[in-house]
């Protein structure tokens, strides 16, 4: 094999790209102009890239560090901050950008198959990359998932040139380059154990040089991840790691209800009110205030006690993992594709599933064991990122880590395929053919998504419904929005979303009593819903109900101790209940807790201690 360093394109390879890159900008332009017209563009409400969207802001603002433990991974906010400061509140610019990410995957794919294997199997791993249409969906959204899948492909390009220079320095930049693909989605990290030890087992390390290598690698690695976790320190007197979702992600994955893929259970759907409504339920049955590794930690010890007491169950749950992981659907958990998929016409043309790379796959894997030794780290990849998925559940957003690696392996048969017919040896081609025919039905036997686009097992229907009808409240289309919450309501007749998204409408087309009914409904349901504490209250002032709004109010502050927008009402409250003093206090907090750029609400509340 080459050394990467020393590899070079050819002519060839120049034509081949500028046409790959041609139709991958095309395929782009032909999304974005469809894109555009949709309900959820550029960016759609109390989505996880809607969080994403907020928190930039706040880094755009100046404030850099954020408060408490990072709950998400935060490499891709830092870098949206960044282009919101430089360039200005602009997502299309972002999208673009993100398009941009796409194709120099495009190419990455293309290099690293073109070291690896050859020329044609290159193209074809670079067409199936243009054709795989998800690719597409999640450089539109504002998630760090295009972001990922791009250094993934980069970490794994140098990773290759390790394997020719196995130096102390070239481990030390492996172990920094890493830590950046950690802090940007974590399960790379397991990635990253296996690569060194498959190098250090293949070149026969010393002991001594074995020992060196590992210490100059771990530098790297914990030069960057330590400087988040000093950071999370430093704001949380908490020792995480990175991100204080891992417990509660670990839970929804492994619990008595867990199906294998994603469902947010009692949980709200996104992922910010989801970390704040598991921090509250921690809170209240451990009976006292928890730091984020603690919260964590507790979720964790839940699903160790489910595992234990039912290692049968457990084992079960793991095998409808493998299977979901290894399935040709797609388990897409982002509300956004229940709105695309029928308005985006480029995705008639392209695939929205793996029905026909994961065979492809299989049976390069297959036909790949004869040359183990030269491609062995292409096996450690898919082994460890899918290991990395099975541990929490199976997800689109997850699985597009292994995506890259899955199209190199489907490549693979492609470009063999490609050399029997050259040359004419026709008896290879016809056996590989038919293992390609019976790996083909055997995957695509029993279809396990639900429907044939592939659409969202991992969330119940009802999520769905209620993602159109907050779209369409949004929109002022009220009447269209209870339409499909009766919808929901007949299909799950307690769920509490559900319930909320009634109250929420009915509020905005001033029926008060039943917003209000609706709220306590939800509440009764689920004792943690932050968000129908807060709407309560505010409707509660809304209506100079003041004692009734400082008793849920007070209750909410008390599960969510964060919410600048509790702490305003709560203000209001007390400042119509005449004491001042308190008033002045919940302003004050609210103030403290408000982002810089969410300038307007700042005034609001400046103006309200001014008038105290």
């Amino acid at each position: 094999m080459p050394s990467v360093l020393q590899f070079k394109f050819d002519k060839k390879d120049a034509y081949f790209l500028f046409f790959i890159l041609a139709i991958g900008v095309l395929i782009r332009i032909m999304y974005l102009a469809d894109y555009k017209n949709t309900e959820v563009y550029p960016v759609m409400v109390h989505s996880d890239g809607y969080y994403y969207n907020l928190w930039a802001k706040d880094i755009a603002s100046g404030d850099l560090f954020g408060r408490g433990a990072f709950m998400k991974w935060p490499l891709y906010a830092y870098f949206l901050g960044t282009i919101f400061k430089l360039f200005g509140e602009n997502i299309t610019f972002v999208y673009l950008l993100q398009f941009i990410f796409g194709l120099i995957n495009c190419v990455l794919i293309y290099t690293i198959c073109r070291i690896i294997f050859n020329r044609m199997t290159a193209v074809f791993a670079a067409l199936l990359t243009l054709w795989y249409g998800l690719f597409v969906f999640y450089e539109g959204l504002l998630i760090y998932t295009s972001f990922s899948i791009l250094l993934n492909s980069a970490l794994f390009l140098y990773f290759l040139h390790l394997d020719n220079r196995l130096t102390k320095k070239n481990l030390f930049i492996a172990g920094v380059f890493l830590g950046i693909c950690a802090i940007t989605q974590g399960n790379i990290l397991i990635f990253g154990i296996f690569a060194l030890a498959w190098l250090f087992w293949k070149h026969k390390l010393s002991l001594r040089a074995l020992a060196a290598g590992a210490i100059s690698f771990l530098a790297g690695l914990i030069l960057i991840i330590g400087l988040v976790t000093l950071r999370n320190y430093a704001l949380d007197k908490d020792f995480v790691l990175i991100a204080g979702n891992t417990g509660i992600n670990f839970y929804l994955g492994n619990n008595p209800q867990a199906r294998g893929v994603f469902s947010a259970m009692y949980f709200t759907s996104n992922q910010d009110s989801m970390f704040k409504e598991s921090r509250a339920i921690a809170k209240i049955e451990s009976g006292r205030d928890l730091k984020t590794s603690q919260v964590s930690a507790f979720w964790f010890n839940k699903s160790f006690a489910f595992i234990k007491k039912e290692p049968l169950t457990y084992l079960k749950l793991l095998g409808h993992k493998i299977t979901y992981l290894f399935s040709t659907g797609e388990f897409v958990h982002d509300h956004e594709y229940r709105f695309l998929p029928g308005k985006i016409r480029i995705f008639k043309i392209l695939s929205l599933n793996l029905k026909y790379i994961l065979p492809l796959a299989f049976l390069g894997m297959l036909l790949g064991l004869k040359e183990f030794r030269k491609i062995g780290l292409f096996y450690i990849a898919l082994f460890s990122l899918s290991l990395g998925i099975i541990i929490f559940f199976v997800t689109a957003r997850y699985r597009m880590s292994v995506v890259p690696f899955l199209i190199m392996f489907a490549a693979y048969p492609l470009g063999y395929f490609y050399a029997q017919i050259r040359g004419r040896r026709y008896f290879k081609l016809v056996l590989s053919g038919i293992a390609m025919v019976a790996i083909f039905l055997l995957l695509n036997h029993q279809r396990i998504s639900r429907q044939q686009s592939g659409y969202i097992i991992s969330e119940p229907e009802v999520q769905g419904l209620i993602a159109e009808a907050s779209v369409n409240e949004e929109k002022a289309d009220y009447k269209k929005a209870l339409e499909q919450l009766q919808v929901a309501a007949r299909i799950s007749p307690r769920n509490h979303h559900m319930i909320f998204a009634f109250g929420s409408v009915y509020y905005h087309m001033d029926k008060f009593d039943l917003a209000e009914e609706k709220f306590k409904e939800a509440m009764g349901i689920f004792p943690f819903y932050i968000d129908a504490y807060y709407n309560l209250g505010f409707l509660y002032n809304q209506e100079h109900r003041f004692d009734e709004a400082i008793a849920v109010l007070e209750r909410g502050s008390f599960l969510d101790p964060e919410d600048a927008a509790i702490y305003f009402e709560l203000g209001k409250a007390y400042k119509a209940k005449k004491d001042l003093a308190k008033a002045k206090d919940k302003f004050n907090i609210a103030l403290s807790k408000m982002p810089r750029w969410r300038k307007e609400d700042r005034q609001l509340i400046e103006k309200e201690l001014v008038g105290l």
